[in-house]
């Protein structure tokens, strides 16, 4: 039975690959589709071989028609030029605790370590006015379903919370992003985003919190990527050289779409006192739901494609620990926190994709099906952060961090936070 299962497994998948079942990524489809003369694209043509009027836009019918024949001499095809290189930007996001309500808690909690330290006591009640920056560097190496990218995301928050003596505090940010960023093989890539976040911690009992927070985010996603189909032909010369021509030619194309999240974060931890050091066990949740809206790339090329909208759900849980210590001088406190954090993903799997060629004009084109990368389950970061408190009501917070142990992916962020007591 269990083989019979496995057996029905691989004739849907092949189902679903609509005919070339072989072809699982974006390069291998561009092949399937675009070799002699698009044949497999199954348009309607004349005596002659030419595609019907209508069926075709112009760089697609000019590539496309003519007598079903290849080039002589090819012995190797290799196409789609940064043709996987980060379809609509590559994988969503995957889901995860916003970084500046994070440090926002955790300063919160230096807060109270800092006056637990100072011998002071805290306000009932009180509202406090912060604004961070956070700056992440995001590297991907090139996959065999997605082309490598590097860029820079910039995030500016600013929030108001409002503390209940030490057992609630409840908030609200807003925050603005710009990503930048360029594809290995050619092109660049640029979102602008903004999102809210509602937000409470809670500490039924002393050393004991719960954060809870959920939010939303749109953002505005261009890419240009360079598309091309590289031929390598034998020269018939002793020994042996080789020809290298694009056809058809490499070109950019520009696509532009916007994406919308929803997420929603739970954390749990509980502090003990060794000393002059506090070390507290992390534990949390973390849903994140991202749309991407359908959208047509633009460009002088047979090559440029209407994507269908897709929809990516990340479920992730996160493991930690966190160790701190107090110290105070005539004017403050200060508290210096590491953090260490193991994160598992549960549910964004690798999805299979769909397109079509920009220029196909029928009322029903043929699909492009192909896969994106498979998620890293398991991921590590190491944060290393410095909290203080000013005795007229202001504090400050800084941080670095670094992810560990992804199979294709490098981040690593900075971030700095300023908040005033009102």
């Amino acid at each position: 039975m269990k083989a019979y299962s496995a057996c029905l497994t691989v004739l849907l998948f092949g189902w679903l690959v609509g005919g070339a079942a072989h072809s699982q990524t974006l390069d291998e489809q561009y092949e399937y589709y675009l070799r002699n003369k698009c044949q497999s694209l199954n348009f309607g043509r004349d005596f002659n071989q030419d595609i019907l009027p209508g069926e075709a836009g112009p760089n697609l019918y000019a590539f496309c028609t003519g007598p079903l024949a290849l080039p002589s001499g090819l012995i190797q095809t290799i196409n789609g030029v940064g043709g996987a290189a980060g379809v609509a930007g590559g994988r969503g996001r995957e889901a995860g605790e916003d970084s500046a309500l994070r440090r926002r808690r955790e300063q919160q909690r230096a807060e109270t370590q800092a006056a637990e330290e100072a011998e002071s006591s805290i306000a009932d009640v009180a509202t406090g006015l912060f604004t961070s920056l956070d700056f992440r560097d995001e590297e991907q190496e090139a996959t065999q379903y997605e082309g490598g990218r590097r860029g820079d995301r910039l995030t500016a928050s600013l929030g108001l919370d409002r503390r209940f003596g030490r057992a609630l505090v409840a908030g609200v940010a807003v925050r603005g992003e710009n990503l930048k960023g360029e594809f290995e093989t050619g092109g660049h890539f640029e979102a602008d985003g903004f999102g809210a976040t509602l937000y409470t911690s809670w500490f039924p009992i002393e050393r004991l919190f719960v954060d809870l927070s959920g939010g939303i985010d749109t953002r505005s996603l261009h890419t240009r990527r360079i598309v091309g189909r590289r031929l390598v032909t034998d020269q018939g010369t002793f020994p042996p050289t080789f020809r290298i021509t694009f056809f058809p030619q490499l070109r950019a194309v520009d696509g532009s779409t916007d994406t919308q999240d929803e997420s929603a974060d739970l954390v749990a931890g509980y502090d003990f006192s060794l000393g002059a050091f506090t070390i507290g066990p992390r534990i949390g949740g973390a849903w994140r739901r991202s749309t991407i809206d359908a959208f047509t790339e633009i460009g002088d090329t047979p090559m440029s494609l209407t994507f269908d909208e897709r929809e990516e759900t990340s479920l992730r849980s996160a493991v930690g620990l966190q160790l701190s210590t107090a110290f105070s001088w005539s004017t403050g406190v200060g508290v210096p926190q590491l953090n260490l954090q193991w994160y598992h993903e549960y549910q964004d799997d690798q999805q299979l994709l769909s397109a079509h060629f920009a220029e196909d004009l029928r009322p029903e084109p043929v699909k492009l099906r192909f896969l994106n990368e498979a998620p890293d389950r398991d991921t590590y970061s190491a944060r290393l952060s410095f909290a203080a408190a000013f005795k007229d009501g202001l504090n400050v917070f800084a941080s670095v961090e670094k992810m560990f142990g992804h199979e294709y992916q490098d981040q690593t962020g900075f971030a700095v936070g300023v908040r005033w007591e009102l």
